[in-house]
């Protein structure tokens, strides 16, 4: 299982594995993304969904706040 959170104030993300923090870093510039989530592929005004991921994708979980290192390790199943 993969995880990566976001903290928008501190600009820290945070990677996981196996619900196991393997690093974290802080972002020098932050992204404002417009429109939809994409999720096996990305889209571009102009040109339209491209670079599709050549794999299966499953249980993907959205959340619109920070998880804590615990919730991600119970999600992990730890």
């Amino acid at each position: 299982a993969v995880a990566a959170t976001y903290n928008g104030t501190s600009h820290k993300m945070s990677f996981y594995l196996n619900g196991v923090l393997q690093g974290t870093a802080t972002a020098a510039q932050v992204f404002n993304a417009v429109g939809g989530t994409e999720i096996g592929s990305m889209e571009a005004a102009g040109v339209g969904h491209y670079q599709w991921w050549n794999g299966a994708v499953d249980e993907v979980n959205l959340y619109q706040r920070e998880l804590t290192p615990a919730e991600v390790a119970t999600m992990a199943g730890l």
